[in-house]
């Protein structure tokens, strides 16, 4: 377990299966056999090994590492059964509350998600936040999206999680000029990737609002030119990106 919280995953899993095969009825090295797996992000095999496992009996964060893999395969209804389950068992698990919300965000319930969300027991507030945040996103309500991290960054206007949230919303807003401004001023805060969807983005902002605010076709020539070199600047930047070239190719043609 040790060596897992280390990153050492792989070392952790190789230990603890051939502890559970040596001793099956080792329930403690099963337990953690499972957790780790989670860490790890190897949710089928969690889903697969918990066959055999009694959640009524289990060890509550066994049975949310399990709730949490059925979710991520997209086994939903499962996952609102064990986190709904570990609720009936430890009604503070803040843990299984925001699961169970985002949950039935991913099953488009908004509505119970939100309701969900209400019965959080006290804990991190960010936390209940950032759930939130996530439903809105679900159900394509950037704005109140970008209202709960706002929220966030009030009292914590560092919160990486929540500047990136709010970035990645302004974008889908069609917002990129202000989305980069955020980013260049927390740099780290998206990946070279990002960035260069960003600047691909404000591009095509630029070229569109260029089209359309142009009284007369023939004498558009300035907006566009601006539009232009934005568009070439960002050829240049991410000159070794090839989404970044090859939808600015498209962006080109039809400025």
């Amino acid at each position: 377990v040790q060596s897992a919280r280390s990153g050492h995953f792989g070392v952790a899993i190789d230990i603890l299966e051939r502890l559970s095969e040596r001793d099956p009825g080792d329930a403690d090295a099963f337990h953690d056999l499972l957790i780790v797996l989670g860490w790890a992000e190897r949710d089928s095999q969690v889903v697969r090994l918990a066959e055999r496992l009694d959640a009524e009996t289990a060890p509550v964060e066994v049975v949310e590492t399990l709730a949490k893999s059925l979710r991520n395969i997209g086994e939903f209804e499962q996952a609102i059964d064990r986190y709904e389950l570990i609720i009936s068992r430890a009604p503070d698990s803040l843990e299984s509350h925001l699961g169970l919300a985002m949950t039935y965000a991913d099953l488009g319930q908004d509505n119970r998600a939100l309701r969900a969300v209400g019965f959080v027991p006290a804990g991190d507030r960010n936390r209940v936040l950032l759930a939130k945040a996530y439903i809105f996103r679900s159900s394509g309500n950037f704005v109140r999206e970008i209202v709960a991290y706002d929220e966030i960054l009030a009292n914590d206007p560092d919160h990486r999680s929540a500047l990136r949230g709010k970035i990645l919303a302004m974008q889908r807003l069609l917002l990129p000029a202000q989305a980069l401004e955020i980013a260049y001023a927390n740099p780290g805060v998206l990946t070279e990737d990002e960035l260069g969807q960003l600047h691909t983005d404000w591009g095509a902002v630029q070229i569109r609002w260029a089209n359309q605010t142009a009284t007369d076709k023939l004498h558009a020539g300035y907006l566009l030119d601006q539009a232009l070199n934005q568009v070439a600047a960002t050829r240049r930047k991410f000159a070794d990106n090839v989404t970044v070239q090859q939808t600015t190719r498209f962006d080109r043609i039809a400025a």
